[in-house]
């Protein structure tokens, strides 16, 4: 939650990027402190009173609502890295926080649709959507990361080929690449950590269609499912890792805590 937090209160991270960092950090927290609690406590009552079965029914339906908006999140900020290289100047005016707020929305809304959906289909063809929802992100991400890495190589090919040409003292203005590489680095940090721990659980579903609920395949479900709520325990540990601005406005949020905790002990002593 110091993520969420630090980027609501700092007013110069309220970018659209930002913004879909921050409501990826609430689904990831709903993910990380409802949904995985829930499938553990799922896990060890027993079937009395049906207690079990109603545990399992709040499991899946926290999952679709909050891993489907999250994964949605995700292709999402994929997109707008994408288009902030492709549109260069025209990025802040075609993608505002406005315009990002309406699109969260909308995600929400689908993450909605997707949950009401699994009622309307018997098991196999929810499975089956499923997976097909999930390659059709990890598919776009995938694509609009690529597509990332090629225009950043090609910018840094033309930037070599400057830096070349022109005096050493000069040399200083290619600074800001560094910065950039880093954020870009991140942004493969977490796409690769999606990936990592999504592959397992779309393994999990193609066993379950070929060889039913056995014992085995149960137990590698529940370890691929396990992976995937780890992936939203991690993401903000990557983000405060990785991203400077969010990680100084965490570092001010926390000794601003501090602080205040320090003089409420004065006052009361």
């Amino acid at each position: 939650m110091h993520l969420l937090t630090a980027i609501l209160k700092t007013p110069t991270l309220h970018t659209p990027s930002n913004v879909l960092l921050c409501f990826l950090a609430f689904s990831d927290f709903g993910v990380g402190f409802v949904v995985q609690p829930l499938s553990i406590a799922a896990t060890i009552v027993s079937n009395a009173h049906g207690h079990q079965q109603l545990l399992k029914t709040c499991t899946e339906s926290a999952s679709v609502l909050l891993y489907g908006a999250s994964m949605l999140t995700m292709t999402a900020i994929a997109v707008d890295r994408y288009l902030a290289l492709l549109l260069h100047l025209r990025y802040r005016t075609i993608v505002t926080v406005p315009r990002t707020l309406k699109l969260k929305t909308l995600l929400w809304f689908i993450a909605l649709c997707i949950y009401f959906f699994r009622y309307l289909v018997d098991k196999k063809a929810r499975y089956i959507s499923i997976i097909t929802f999930i390659l059709v992100l990890l598919f776009t991400s995938s694509y609009c990361y690529i597509q990332i890495l090629r225009i950043v190589q090609r910018h840094r090919r033309q930037i070599l080929d400057q830096t070349l040409s022109i005096t050493r003292q000069f040399s200083s203005s290619c600074v800001p690449t560094v910065g950039q590489g880093k954020s870009i680095t991140t942004m493969y940090y977490i796409h690769g950590l999606f990936v990592v721990c999504v592959i397992p659980y779309i393994v999990g579903i193609f066993l379950l269609l070929k060889f039913g609920q056995s014992r085995s395949v149960t137990i590698y479900r529940y370890a691929a499912w396990t992976a995937l709520t780890l992936n939203s325990v991690l993401n903000p540990f990557l983000y405060c890792w990785r991203i400077q601005g969010i990680k100084i406005a965490i570092k001010t949020l926390l000794k601003s805590f501090i602080d205040k905790s320090r003089l409420n002990r004065v006052g009361i002593v």
